[in-house]
């Protein structure tokens, strides 16, 4: 492979577009070779950069309901998304992994996907699970109550800090951040509230 074909693939890695098998001509490329590794950090550095070099978009108000909507009609037997069977005097249930939906996440953030554990309309909560595909840049947002997550698989970016399976980050209400993912993406447990603020 040459420099330029290298640096070609190597630029759509960082952005998340290349299939498993390209991504692993990348990721051996850049083991094999210090020059072909620092460009690809290089690269994953100005990749990183794009989301904070224009102004953040507002989302249309209402955006969210609709979205739900859309998906609720489009699966009217599934139980929606964004609800639970639960019962107020129910005080546990059980979600078996066979028994997940996953659905794209509902403001269409790309490469997001999230599967419903637990919602509580009344305190405005949502516990679930979501997987981000390599190269994810989930947009900043405020949270509006402390949020809690817990990396299952694969590595995931705040602030700076990699986190990885097994690590656990705590974000307290009006904290503020722009989480990414690396080279192998990442699936977490989340609890949060419904009423995070895109930035």
């Amino acid at each position: 492979m040459t420099h330029e074909d290298f640096i070609e693939l190597a630029s759509l890695y960082v952005i998340g577009a290349l299939d498993e098998r390209d991504r692993s001509l990348v990721e051996n490329c850049a083991e094999d070779s210090r020059v072909w590794k620092t460009e690809l950090d290089k690269l994953q550095m100005a990749a990183l950069a794009i989301p904070y070099a224009s102004e953040p978009y507002p989302l249309p108000s209402g955006l969210k309901e609709r979205v739900l909507q859309k998906i609720n009609s489009e699966h009217p037997t599934e139980k929606p998304i964004g609800t639970s069977d639960i019962a107020a005097e129910q005080l546990s249930f059980q979600v078996k992994a066979s028994d997940l939906k996953w659905y794209p996440h509902p403001d269409q953030v790309p490469g997001v996907s999230i599967a419903s554990l637990h919602v509580d309309q009344t305190r405005s909560r949502f516990s679930g699970l979501v997987r981000c595909q390599p190269g994810t840049i989930y947009p900043a947002h405020r949270h509006a109550e402390a949020e809690e997550i817990y990396i299952l698989e694969g590595d995931l970016i705040i602030d700076g800090d990699c986190f990885a399976a097994g690590d656990y980050i705590y974000c307290a209400p009006n904290s503020i951040h722009t989480p990414i993912t690396n080279r192998n993406g990442c699936l977490f447990w989340v609890t949060t509230s419904l009423d995070d603020q895109f930035l």
